[in-house]
């Protein structure tokens, strides 16, 4: 495949190529999970890569093998990254990079983060636009909740209520 003929091309190892574009998810799990840390990837015989992670016992887990609200967490970090990786691959054409503005929505992530979860991750979005918005592209990230936790901790510049006329005295 073209990114293995590119990497054998400049003599880099996969693992070391594959460590480096996975940079930007390592550093949001660095930061969103503590104590779970993104160790190394494997590449199977079908050049599939399968994640390995320390997890907070000392013990080297796959993805599959975290608990369901760290999956979730890792999935929901990923949309953010997304962009970070591909821009990686912008010279071997492999991957369609859109100029254009992002919209990235989460749809109740309190139903997959524990309450420290929810804070962790809405701060670490606060800190991610932050850090964007010196960026060309335009980002929004829409976040619909009942969570009491994200509401708190958002200013309320960024709060819009969406409701029914007929639903609010």
């Amino acid at each position: 495949n073209q990114y293995h003929q590119e990497k054998s091309k400049k003599g880099e190892d996969i693992d070391d190529a594959v460590k480096t574009w996975l940079t930007p998810i390592k550093q949001a799990i660095d930061e969103v999970l503590p104590g779970i840390e993104l160790l190394k990837i494997d590449e199977t015989d079908d050049h599939r890569f399968v994640l390995r992670f320390e997890n907070r016992d000392g013990s080297i887990v796959r993805f599959n093998e975290l608990s369901s609200g760290e999956k979730d967490a890792i999935a929901l970090l990923f949309l953010l990254v997304e962009d970070e990786i591909e821009q990686q691959f912008d010279h071997l054409d492999i991957v369609d990079k859109s100029e254009e503005d992002l919209v990235v929505l989460y749809d109740s992530p309190e139903a997959y983060l524990h309450p420290q979860l929810q804070l962790t991750f809405i701060n670490y979005i606060k800190s991610y636009l932050k850090t964007k918005s010196k960026s060309d592209r335009s980002i929004q990230i829409i976040i619909c909740t009942h969570s009491k936790m994200m509401i708190d901790n958002v200013g309320d510049e960024s709060l819009f209520y969406l409701y029914f006329h007929d639903q609010v005295e």
